[in-house]
């Protein structure tokens, strides 16, 4: 029985050249089972499909194209676009057949031996209900599924007012509003035209997209669309007590009642109608602008002109104040300042309510203890302990307000005045252990002088500090406790000059008078380095009198101990090190610590002593090589000669027995590194290609011919690292991999089996001929 059902099939793909895939391998049919399972799932993301969440707009959120695909196959509307790619999967009794085919430019779909679809103007629902019937129809019970296998990036044109006309790419999602940034500051955005591909023209409203949700006046962009803007013709603004304040473009006849009513949403129920301020903006009747007092109801008659500008102010604005002033902060700015504000009053208000208001505003120098209430013009004056008050409140102690109330809460601290060579002259208020330095030190310009700074005392009394002497050698006396009534003066340097190099000190600094070259270094700079050239001494001075561009002297230490600097000179002391000689690394070096791979050659520089080895250097330049860097294959060029090195065994094997001493002029040549990946089985080239980052095993198994569909079904094949790990069909091919492809097809294995089993056959017949015929 066994033989006959055999056989039968034998004859049965014998007949028609079936090369159909007939099994499975295990791998493939849980691929198969995982991937139809995800492409039903398809509108759930994770990994590297995330939606990023803090983003505000669709284009902004979905970063990726399978993210975008499962974006488009959820949303109801999504319009089928030129370029989209389709994935159509249904049985047969073959197996799971899957079709992948783009939208084309004419909006056909082909799907094989199936008419064409004509999918423009539908929505990618109504196209799967379509191809869906159809291949039901075609195949019935083959349970068609379509799904969108990738969204197109198309090409629109903006230009008129835009910030530069040009293309800007969009795909299937993207809304008219996605572009709007691209206009200029004078854009309209109550007129945008959008020209089709075909020359229709519309024009939409995108305020009233965003203010009442109308999406017909935000349509999705088209392949080939042309964005133009206009400039709008009338901006108008309007503050204060409305509900929706902002800036509004007006449409023709529109006015003030429009934009009280309309755009900004109506008064709130605190606003003064009565006394709106409308602002004009100047213009060649009225060069300095102007500004007028107008009810809301009466501004209905006054036109609207581009750039005006309207408040409308609140009650609030209009009460009787409160003044409070002294350690207050009235700004932005957090420095202690003296200040006074105004805080609105209300019958029955009482000093708690206030002081608890301004808050985290009382500066952190006030004392709360001596504050104190002025009433009727200064003429009474109320004692209060605001700490009290804060912190240990009693209704008893509590002080009811009247209108023109004055709190003054003072500093308790020291006020001092610093004016001169100094960003600002300013009064600021420090603690009883300020110092000099920390008062003057927030206030110096590049051209302050800190070596005769002048403290004047509130008698008259004037004493000069050098804070270089407080700083460079802890004297504290030119660096003392400032007291009340202090003025820091101070002047204005009169020669500041740079040292930098092989000194022990380098740095800026500000010469007495009489202080000359011998002083800056070694007062200032504390003396050379062990490795100064004293012989190679620079001097740059930017302010010439020889010429006007400045000039530059080259100095010798024994002859220029006493050399006149000027202001702004720069003194530069070159170093030994600048002596020595140089070999160079060239090819697959330069990698740094941001890049695992090269992809061009390098050439890099390496400073020696006379008699360093090449291991010396290879170590020191290690962080330069990377996985490309063919270490075992370098070579080292002496002129003509070349000399083969290995650089890895003196990194890593510690051999330095053929260890070269260095000449200048040596170039160290590091070849690059081929990679190969090993394709074998089932393949028509199988053999060794160069490995190319990022490619999966489809890529490496075409370079070597594709696979073989005679032997091989289902695509079943091993990739092997090699460590001789497996690694997963799915994964990115790494280095030396091995690709194996399986010779698992029926066919073509019971091809090769088919001549034994008939030759044993034949024998059989044979034995049993023979034993028929001696019978």
């Amino acid at each position: 029985m066994k033989r006959v059902v055999l056989a039968s099939l034998v004859l049965f793909l014998l007949a028609t050249g079936a090369r159909a895939q007939i099994f499975l391998s295990a791998e493939d049919a849980a691929g198969a089972t995982a991937d139809a399972a995800s492409q039903g799932a398809a509108a759930g993301l994770s990994g590297s499909d995330t939606v990023d969440k803090a983003a505000s707009s669709l284009d902004a959120t979905v970063t990726s194209p399978a993210g975008r695909a499962a974006l488009a196959m959820s949303t109801p509307d999504y319009p089928v676009t030129i370029g989209d790619v389709y994935s159509v999967v249904f049985l047969t009794a073959g197996g799971t057949v899957t079709i992948e085919a783009p939208v084309e430019a004419d909006y056909r779909f082909a799907l094989p031996n199936l008419a064409p679809l004509n999918l423009k103007g539908l929505t990618f629902p109504q196209f799967r209900d379509q191809a869906e019937k159809r291949v039901l129809a075609a195949y019935p019970g083959s349970s068609p599924r379509v799904y969108i296998k990738a969204v197109s990036v198309f090409q629109v044109f903006v230009k008129g007012e835009a910030k530069s006309s040009g293309i800007r790419y969009a795909w299937g999602l993207s809304r008219l509003s996605s572009l709007l940034g691209e206009g200029t500051a004078y854009a309209s955005d109550r007129a945008l035209a959008v020209v089709s591909a075909d020359g229709t023209r519309r024009t939409y409203d995108l305020f009233k997209a965003r203010r009442h949700g109308d999406l017909t006046q935000d349509p999705y962009l088209r392949p080939f669309d042309t964005v133009e803007f206009s400039r709008y013709e009338r901006q108008v603004s309007i503050a204060g007590a409305v509900r929706r304040p902002g800036a509004y473009q007006l449409l023709p006849g529109e006015g003030a009642n429009e934009l009280v009513e309309y755009y900004a949403d109506g008064l709130t129920p605190v606003a003064r109608p009565d006394l709106a301020v409308l602002s004009r903006r100047p213009d060649a009747a009225m060069p300095e602008g102007s500004m007028v007092f107008v009810s809301i109801g009466e501004a209905a008659g006054v036109g609207l002109r581009d750039g005006d500008a309207l408040s409308v102010p609140d009650r609030s604005s209009y009460l009787p104040v409160i003044y409070v002033e002294g350690a207050v902060r009235t700004g932005a700015e957090a420095a202690a300042q003296y200040g006074t504000d105004r805080i609105p009053w209300k019958p029955g208000d009482r000093l708690s309510r206030v002081v608890r208001a301004l808050g985290a505003r009382i500066l952190p120098g006030a004392d709360l203890r001596r504050a104190f209430v002025t009433r009727g013009d200064g003429a009474e004056r109320i004692a209060v302990d605001l700490e009290r008050i804060l912190f240990a409140y009693e209704p008893s102690i509590d002080l009811e307000l009247e209108p023109e109330d004055r709190l003054v809460i003072p500093f308790g601290s020291l006020d001092i005045f610093v004016t001169g060579e100094v960003t600002k002259s300013a009064w600021i208020n420090a603690s009883g252990l300020t110092r000099l330095s920390s008062a003057a030190h927030p206030f110096f310009t590049r051209y302050s002088s800190f070596r005769d700074i002048v403290v004047r005392s509130a008698s008259g009394d004037e004493r000069v500090y050098d804070l270089f002497r407080a700083e460079r050698y802890g004297e504290i006396a030119q660096d003392p406790y400032l007291v009340p009534g202090d003025t820091i003066v101070v002047k204005r340097a009169e020669r500041i000059v740079t040292v930098a190099g092989s000194v022990r000190r380098p740095g800026t600094y500000q010469l007495l008078p009489g202080e000359d070259l011998s002083d800056l270094v070694e007062a200032y700079a504390l003396g050379f380095t062990e490795r100064a050239d004293l012989e190679r001494l620079t001097l740059v001075r930017p302010l010439s009198p020889v010429s006007p561009t400045g000039e530059k002297l080259y100095l010798k230490w024994s002859e220029s101990r006493d050399f006149a600097l000027t202001d702004r000179d720069s003194v530069s002391v070159a170093g030994l090190e600048e002596l020595l000689p140089v070999c160079w690394f060239e090819g697959a070096v330069g990698a740094g610590s941001d890049k695992d791979r090269l992809d061009s050659s390098n050439r890099v520089p390496y400073t020696f002593v006379p008699g360093e080895r090449l291991s010396s250097a290879a170590k020191a330049l290690r962080g330069q090589f990377s996985p490309s860097s063919d270490l075992q294959s370098a070579f080292l060029r002496r002129g003509t000669t070349l000399i083969p090195v290995d650089l890895g065994k003196y990194l890593y094997d510690k051999d330095f027995t053929d260890d070269i001493s260095l000449e200048p002029g040596d170039v160290v040549i590091v070849p690059f590194r081929q990679f190969f990946v090993s394709v074998s089985g089932a393949v028509e080239l199988p053999g060794r290609y160069p490995y190319i980052p990022e490619r999966d095993w489809e890529y490496y198994v075409n370079l070597a011919g594709g696979i073989d569909r005679e032997r091989n079904s289902g695509d079943a094949l091993d990739i092997v690292t090699k460590e001789g790990t497996r690694r997963a069909k799915g994964s990115i091919i790494e280095p030396e991999d091995s690709i194996v492809v399986r010779s698992n097809s029926f066919v073509y294995t019971f091809g090769r089996i088919s001549g034994i089993i008939g030759t044993v056959i034949s024998v059989a017949s044979l034995v049993l001929g023979i034993i028929q015929f001696t019978r």
